[in-house]
């Protein structure tokens, strides 16, 4: 430990203050909104999908009102991460398993230097080693109250958060001029997607029903989910694997079950087309030659080829605006789905087999240099992390 630093217990620095119990039943539209362990990410306070309590309210909850900059940390699931609480959120109250560190005393303090602390690995691995829990990880505040930190002379704070803030700003610089080189890449790939995609001489408009067989599959029961065995896919499956090629996969059925569904009523064979029906809706996966699996019915719907078309098209096809308006259009009972009827009748102008090979290919080549930009960006990421890292260790160890 550097010359004139100090180490002291958490709770000798700041006062750490416990959530309230509030009940999701009772919610209302506005009001008091309640801080969960979900708004607290790494590093800051995430306000999407808000929830409030009747602001009235807030008379007998002295105790777990929330101010301006209050530092809150997750006692559940991912432990120890903070974030600052900015205005625009108040006024805001402390729900359960979220904790507010509040500096005992301001004068000897620069809250910004202890942010940065908890934002380290050190601190972030220490929470994970000491959380216990069977369903997720919680962290114990009686733990945090004792946990060291170490604590240098104010001036020293101040001059490390403020080469700190320095680095850090350049590093964020760098990340975020990659993103949005991968964000015009993405962009340009949509731009020549619709391009490739809108009908020329030749074209012409079927339906989906005109080129498969359309259906789903045969019910599973939940009593029928086993721990092992057979993949059963859900639509978050069919989403996962269709975006990242792969999935681990919670649910099973007997092979026993996939073995008598498979002669009576067929699974899924290659060149098959799986398409997400609720959730994330018209998301396609096209079944692979050596894939193994059974789904859900009513959650996806299976397109079984009975003319001659590209499935690869077709997929690139369901990225477009003009089936993509198509799958979300639906009314009455079927908002938020995808059902047999609505993928038989919708449209799609369709090409010569030997066109839609070729649009596939233009379009696969775009799609691969894309994919390679975000591997890079994804590489370069977790290089600066890692700097970020090594970058904190030095400065509480007094090396900075």
């Amino acid at each position: 430990m550097k010359e004139g630093w100090k180490v002291k217990k958490l709770k000798e620095v700041f006062d750490i203050l416990n959530g309230y119990a509030f009940k999701s039943e009772n919610y209302v539209e506005s009001g008091l909104r309640i801080i969960r362990i979900s708004n607290v990410q790494n590093g800051y306070i995430d306000d999407k999908e808000p929830e409030y309590y009747p602001i009235e309210t807030s008379d007998g909850l002295a105790n777990y009102l929330l101010r301006e900059k209050d530092l809150l940390m997750s006692l559940t699931g991912n432990v120890g991460r903070v974030g600052f609480l900015p205005k625009n959120l108040l006024p805001a109250a402390l729900n359960q398993r979220v904790a507010c560190l509040r500096p005992i005393s301001k004068k000897d303090i620069n809250l910004n230097f202890f942010f940065y602390l908890f934002r380290s690995t050190k601190f972030l691995n220490d929470c994970l080693e000491s959380a216990r829990g069977v369903a997720q990880p919680n962290l114990s505040t009686t733990w945090l109250s004792k946990y060291p930190i170490p604590v240098p002379p104010l001036p020293e704070q101040e001059r490390i958060v403020g080469r700190l803030d320095e680095l850090f700003a350049h590093l964020d610089a760098l990340q975020q001029n990659t993103q949005r080189a991968i964000d015009s890449a993405k962009e340009l790939f949509q731009s020549k997607l619709q391009q490739a995609m809108t009908p020329k001489d030749g074209w012409k408009q079927e339906t989906m029903g005109n080129f498969f067989d359309i259906t789903s599959s045969k019910r599973v029961f939940q009593a029928d989910w086993k721990s092992e065995g057979v993949p059963f896919y859900r639509a978050r499956e069919i989403v996962k694997i269709a975006k990242q090629g792969y999935v681990n996969n919670e649910l099973f059925i007997s092979e026993d079950m996939y073995n008598e569904y498979s002669t009576k009523y067929g699974v899924p064979k290659a060149g098959d087309i799986l398409i997400t029906g609720v959730g994330t809706l018209g998301i396609c996966y096209i079944v692979k030659e050596n894939d193994r699996f059974y789904f859900k019915d009513g959650n996806i719907i299976w397109l079984k080829k009975k003319r001659e078309i590209n499935s690869r098209f077709v997929e690139y096809a369901y990225k477009t605006d003009y089936i993509v308006n198509q799958v979300n259009s639906g009314s009455g009972a079927t908002v938020g789905t995808y059902t047999i009827v609505r993928a038989k009748d919708t449209k799609i102008f369709v090409p010569s087999i030997e066109e839609q090979g070729r649009i596939v290919e233009e379009l696969d080549a775009l799609s691969k240099e894309i994919e390679q930009l975000q591997a890079n960006f994804e590489r370069q990421a977790a290089r600066v992390e890692e700097l970020k890292q090594s970058i904190l260790h030095e400065a509480f160890e007094g090396n900075l």
